[in-house]
C-alpha cells in the first residue's frame, strides 16, 4: 500500500537554516522510529518514502511525507505525533499546525485517478538524477522518471523496461511547459535541478495509456531522481483544466 500526509508547520527563521526543511525534518524524524527501521531506511539501496517541502505563506511551510510500503508507514506516524521538532542547528523549533492523513492506496487505484488524457505535471522541488557518479538535471522530463521504475520493480514486484516507458512518453504530445533551474540546499551544498510545469496529452490512439499513468501517478509518491528522502524532486500529477 501507499501512504502520504500534508503537515504544516509554523516556522520564523527559515532564512537561518544551512539546509532545505526537509533535510533537517528527516534528520529528527529518524531520531524519532525504531532503530531497526531507521538502519534498514539508511541502507544503500531505493529509499522506500518521501518528503518534499514547499513554503505555503510567510513564516509557513507544508511537508509531504510518501511511504511506499507498509513496513515504512510508520514515518508518517512518527512524524505526525512530533508536534514540535527542534531543527539542528536552530534556536527556534518548528511547531505543527494542521496535518491531512490520506487513505492508504494500492499503486493500481492511483493510475485510475488519472482517467484525463491531458494531464499537467509540476515539478515542485529540483530534481536531479545519478549517472556515472554525477549529478546531472537536463531539461528533459522523461529522464527523472527512471528511478520511479526502479521503486516500481522493487516494491511492488514489477518487471517495467524504463526503455518501454520511453516508447510511450515520446507517444505523448507536449502541449505546454515552463522548465528552469532551481538549487536545494543540503547541508550547505547546494544541487541544482530542474523545476517547473507542462502539460502533455496521452492521444487516445496511444499504445500504453496504463503505462504512462501509472509511472506518473506512482511518481507523485516516490518522488523523481535522487535525493527525494531529502526534498528533492517532489512532483504531483493532475488533469490539466485549461486545455480540452
Amino acid at each position: 500500500m501507499l501512504y502520504r500526509a500534508d503537515i504544516s508547520y509554523k516556522y520564523c527563521e527559515l532564512h537561518a537554516l544551512q539546509s532545505d526543511p526537509a533535510v533537517k525534518i528527516h534528520g529528527a524524524l529518524m531520531n524519532n522510529i525504531s532503530p531497526e527501521l531507521s538502519e534498514y531506511l539508511h541502507k544503500p539501496d531505493y529509499h522506500p518514502f518521501s518528503i518534499y517541502c514547499v513554503p505555503t505563506d510567510n513564516d509557513e511551510f507544508l511537508l509531504r511525507i510518501s511511504a511506499l510500503t507498509d513496513q515504512t508507514s510508520e514515518i508518517i506516524d512518527a512524524l505526525c505525533n512530533m508536534k514540535r521538532i527542534t531543527l539542528f542547528g536552530s534556536f527556534s523549533p518548528i511547531f505543527q499546525e494542521n496535518v491531512q492523513l490520506y487513505k492508504p492506496v494500492h499503486y493500481t487505484e492511483i493510475s485510475k485517478a488519472l482517467s484525463s488524457d491531458t494531464l499537467t505535471l509540476s515539478f515542485l522541488t529540483p530534481a536531479v538524477y545519478r549517472s556515472k557518479g554525477r549529478f546531472r538535471n537536463p531539461p528533459a522530463p522523461e529522464k527523472y522518471f527512471y528511478s520511479v521504475i526502479c521503486k516500481l520493480n522493487a516494491f511492488e514486484n514489477l518487471d517495467i523496461d524504463y526503455n518501454a516507458f520511453l516508447e510511450a512518453w515520446e507517444k505523448c504530445e507536449i502541449l505546454d511547459f515552463i522548465l528552469e533551474s532551481g538549487s536545494h540546499t543540503i547541508t550547505g551544498k547546494n544541487i541544482t535541478g530542474m523545476l517547473g510545469r507542462m502539460t502533455i496529452r496521452i492521444p487516445k490512439n496511444h499504445p500504453d495509456p496504463a503505462l504512462i499513468r501509472l509511472v506518473l501517478a506512482y511518481a507523485a509518491y516516490s518522488g523523481l531522481g535522487a535525493k527525494t528522502a531529502l526534498g528533492m524532486g517532489g512532483f504531483t500529477v493532475l488533469p490539466a483544466e485549461d486545455f480540452s
